[in-house]
């Protein structure tokens, strides 16, 4: 089967994933960057610095007519390549009349992946008729979806690739650096910051962008994207890892569910109730509904160290045995069957 994958450029390699799986599986397949061509050279960026200072009216002039070359660019690859199946993961900026033209040159059958709330991108909610296979990450949507007019919904979790999130050895330099009791990978917002207020009196180390002007910035050892060789290594060195999911996930869990468990880290997460289907909860996984909850399972499993241990090598065989992309690449070309 030829696959051709249209993905965005992103620092969690979520795209690279999914191709790596497919190869493993035997398929042929073709990537298309589809915020690829929207990335800025050196050059460019210098330039868009003076941009800044023009009209908002221009910059937006400017991004559509980007978006208007890269959908372009994907239309001729795609009818190029005549793939068996088209693969997008998210794709929000591919435009409805190129997938339509595209349906039309190479028969291929349609199927996307949504890692976030798909009603937040009206253009993708108005191709219902050109998806034949609609995969989400979150149980909530499914019906929200049907009602849309979807074709085919399924519920398709996030992954991790265990190749990445594993078990390592580092030096006394990186566990000094990376580790701590308690650790939290993500951007900054409201509700993050009042659960992470909540435990400035523990050794903790904060993660990722738009920090900077934050109460808790002084927690954050560097401000920017954390790469994913990077966050195995803070996952392993961190005696708790927090999950604090986006307002986006109602039932869903996120990637960092089962990258953290496949590194090995033990894991401490807000609730969501698709949780129950994919791990064991306090044999697995360990999972707080407030934050008086959450401070209390801070204190309690900073003190047990063999539990702690012997719930997270639980959950990393979990997660690297079915949470993998390997197994959700496996079941989407299983209801594929192009």
């Amino acid at each position: 089967m030829k696959i051709f994958i249209i993905g965005p450029r992103w620092h969690g390699h979520s795209t690279e994933y999914c191709e790596k799986a497919f190869i493993n599986l035997g398929m042929e397949v073709y990537v298309f960057y589809y915020a690829g061509d929207m990335r800025f050279t050196f050059c460019q960026k210098l330039v868009n610095k003076l941009f800044q200072y023009l009209p908002p009216a221009y910059e937006a002039s400017r991004t559509k007519e980007k978006i208007q070359k890269m959908n372009e660019s994907l239309m001729r690859e795609a009818i190029q390549q005549k793939p068996d199946l088209i693969f997008i993961y998210k794709g929000e900026t591919v435009h409805k009349e190129v997938l339509s033209e595209v349906k039309n040159k190479t028969k291929a059958k349609i199927a996307t992946w949504w890692v976030d709330d798909p009603f937040r991108y009206p253009e993708v909610i108005k191709c219902a008729e050109l998806f034949d296979y609609f995969f989400v990450f979150d149980s909530y949507h499914i019906e929200r979806l049907n009602n849309a007019g979807m074709r085919q919904v399924h519920f398709l979790p996030c992954a991790c690739d265990s190749d990445v999130f594993r078990k390592i050895e580092m030096s006394e330099k990186e566990r000094c650096f990376y580790g701590s009791d308690i650790s939290f990978v993500g951007d900054s917002n409201d509700r993050r910051e009042e659960v992470l207020g909540a435990l400035v009196d523990y050794n903790m180390k904060i993660w990722g962008t738009v920090w900077k002007k934050s109460k808790l910035r002084s927690y954050s050892p560097v401000k920017r994207n954390v790469l994913p060789d990077e966050l195995n290594k803070i996952y392993n060195n961190s005696k708790i890892n927090i999950n604090i999911h986006h307002m986006q996930s109602v039932y869903g869990t996120n990637s960092r569910t089962f990258e953290i468990a496949s590194s090995g880290g033990f894991q401490l997460t807000d609730y969501k109730s698709d949780i129950r289907n994919l791990f064991k909860i306090n044999s697995e996984i360990v999972c707080y509904e407030d934050i008086n909850e959450l401070r209390e399972k801070v204190k309690y499993y900073l003190k047990h160290d063999a539990e702690r241990e012997k719930i997270a090598i639980s959950g990393m065989e979990r997660s690297r045995r079915d949470h993998t992309y390997l197994n959700r690449m496996r079941e989407v070309i299983k209801i594929v069957q192009v």
